[in-house]
């Protein structure tokens, strides 16, 4: 074991040892009697908030990273879709749009059957980006 841990075990050992019996006393008393036994109790407590600030912003990195990647390829699935359904007859486009978004888009545009392929690619289009965006919805078309 290195120099560096067995400080760390002895530093945590006293901790540890001082924390046990200080039930009774000020946060004051026990820094006091830490540093007695040797503890740079300040010292400890900076490096303590340097770690947890530290934590603290990686994480906050770590989920902006998260956040930036999953819009980055939110964007990439829905610029996939565009233009996609161009080619698809009137009536896979209703039938698709019927699988993904049937209440939605009968309640929104009532009648389908009477839209222009064009229109229909459009609406179709926009579902399939509300369900890549939103994949807890329809897993079994991505």
């Amino acid at each position: 074991m290195s120099n560096k841990k067995r400080e760390h075990l002895k530093i945590l050992d006293t901790l540890t040892d001082a924390l046990g019996r200080s039930e009774g006393e000020s946060a004051e008393e026990i820094k006091e009697e830490l540093r007695n036994d040797g503890i740079d109790v300040d010292g400890i407590l900076t490096r303590l908030k340097d770690a947890q600030k530290n934590i603290s912003m990686e994480a906050k990195r770590s989920a902006l990273d998260r956040a930036r990647e999953k819009r980055l390829n939110s964007n990439q699935r829905s610029f996939n879709i565009i233009g996609q359904f161009s080619n698809w007859t009137k009536e896979q486009l209703i039938k698709r749009i019927s699988e993904i978004g049937a209440a939605e888009a009968r309640f929104a545009y009532r009648d389908l059957e009477n839209m222009s392929p064009e229109n229909l690619a459009s609406i179709l289009e926009d579902l399939e980006t509300i369900n890549t965006n939103n994949p807890q919805e329809d897993e079994s078309h991505q």
